[in-house]
């Protein structure tokens, strides 16, 4: 399959053909599948200051793994973005969330991830929450094969980490919300 892309597009979003990369033909002729889609996640930040995150690895054996992420995933149809969020955290977790405020970040994020590249515009809302158990209700089948688990990370041990996190930079994105406060726009991550 192919996965090789310039500028994170695959080839032939790009001004290069296969030759011009040095691929196979034959193998630069089976794009790898692509789902654009709106994305809302959820920073919860405890009391004690250490933020929930989720263990996962690329099921299909590709790619990058394993990873921490933020709770959170693809907007439905007829959803709002803070819908989603507070859905997702109660299918990936277990808690029920009230008002999330306004989205504080934004990114974009192109991945390959079990065969299929994404293009996904993510929102990212964060809201203090007491520490709870983190008991997943309603995982899809995807969600069941790639999550590994779950773990309330310290800020400073998260800042200190050489594990791979999603988005980058997160404990110094809390770090900069906590001193101060929400943006009154989201403001664009990496």
């Amino acid at each position: 399959m192919f996965q090789k892309a310039v500028a994170n597009r695959p080839w032939w979003l790009c001004a290069h053909g296969p030759a011009q990369l040095g691929l196979d033909r034959a193998a630069s002729l089976q794009p790898v599948p692509t789902s654009s889609r709106p994305a809302a996640r959820v920073v919860m930040l405890a009391p004690d200051l250490s933020v929930l995150l989720l263990s996962g690895r690329d099921p299909s054996g590709a790619g990058v793994g394993p990873f921490w992420l933020v709770p959170g995933g693809g907007v439905n149809p007829g959803e709002t973005p803070e819908e989603a969020a507070r859905r997702e955290a109660y299918e990936e977790v277990g808690v029920v969330l009230g008002d999330l405020g306004l989205p504080v970040w934004r990114r974009h994020a192109a991945f390959d991830f079990d065969g299929r590249h994404y293009d996904q515009s993510e929102v990212f809302f964060v809201v203090r929450t007491p520490l709870f158990a983190s008991v997943p209700t309603a995982l899809t089948e995807l969600e069941r094969r790639f999550t590994t688990g779950a773990r309330w990370w310290p800020l400073d041990e998260l800042a200190a980490s050489s594990e791979t996190v999603f988005p980058t930079g997160l404990a110094r994105l809390i770090a900069a919300w906590i001193s101060n406060g929400p943006p009154t726009a989201p403001e664009w991550i990496d």
